[in-house]
């Protein structure tokens, strides 16, 4: 009999300068039915996609924040399902993995080996260009 070990996971998304709602005057009721954050540009706080942004808050931005009891000999696919027409920027602990063009429904996928166990990891997601991306939903697999 094969036995594995429980996998533990912490997690925290939080969200900045976004609607829940693409529509501006709808309910609290169908905002929470629509399930997902709407990324809105900000002309005045729209980051350049070389640099990670500083103060991460002043801008459209989703952060997820996490840590498991992976080893070093595991990897973590990460899995964004957005849906918009505009450029984001994906960051991890502050440097840079790739700036995606999406357009309508798109999945973006990450394949990155896993830190030490217990170590907090910050993945970032910015809106970089006029538009609007919407976040439907984040999935992170332990291989």
């Amino acid at each position: 009999m094969t036995t594995y070990p429980e996998f533990n996971f912490n997690a925290v998304l939080s969200c900045y300068g976004v609607t829940f709602s693409s529509d501006l005057y709808s309910t609290l009721y169908y905002q929470n039915k629509e399930d997902k954050a709407v990324l809105q540009y900000n002309p005045i706080a729209s980051p350049s996609p070389a640099t990670m942004p500083y103060p991460y808050y002043k801008y459209s931005c989703a952060l997820m924040m996490f840590k498991t009891n992976a080893t070093t000999s595991n990897q973590y696919l990460l899995i964004y399902h957005v849906k918009g027409n505009a450029w984001a920027a994906f960051y991890l602990n502050g440097n840079l993995l790739k700036t995606v063009q999406v357009n309508e429904d798109q999945t973006i996928a990450f394949l990155e080996n896993c830190p030490p166990s217990q170590t907090w990891w910050y993945m970032y997601m910015f809106l970089v260009t006029d538009g609007q991306l919407e976040l439907k939903g984040i999935e992170c697999y332990k291989l």
